[in-house]
């Protein structure tokens, strides 16, 4: 997740989605870290796959232009990203009763060090109102 837009109304998510669309950014290259789990409840586990340190910043980057952005519209934000969990892909969500501590040794053995080689995010996307961004493309 890029941005986490919870608490906002529809007329302010498409405002927020018009500001968004006014803002011109460069893909950003990207690079994974690690594996690890995120207890959100006992029926709720992710397994999570986090950027690494200097792709993190790079994406938190990206991101405060956007909050930035907003604010100069005078839409607040409610909680910077700064202040939420690390940027991340989910692999997938298991219960209490699956066998984590194991699944993660496994998968860390699988996959003992992540390619360097980078990913371009090159696009974002909004589901309410559903609108698509795109990176600058090279001249």
């Amino acid at each position: 997740t890029l941005t986490y837009l919870c608490c906002y109304d529809m007329k302010t998510l498409e405002r927020i989605a018009d500001v968004y669309s006014t803002v011109a950014w460069d893909p950003i290259n990207i690079t994974f870290g690690e594996i690890v789990c995120n207890t959100d409840s006992p029926d709720h586990i992710s397994f999570i796959v986090l950027l690494d340190a200097p792709s993190q910043a790079r994406m938190l980057a990206f991101v405060r232009t956007l909050e930035a952005a907003l604010n100069a519209a005078g839409i607040p934000v409610h909680r910077p990203r700064a202040e939420q969990e690390p940027f991340h892909s989910t692999l997938g969500v298991v219960g209490a009763s699956y066998p984590i501590a194991a699944a993660l040794d496994r998968i860390n053995a699988s996959i003992p060090v992540f390619s360097r080689t980078p990913h371009a995010v090159r696009q974002f996307a909004m589901d309410l109102p559903y609108r698509h961004f795109r990176a600058r493309t090279a001249p």
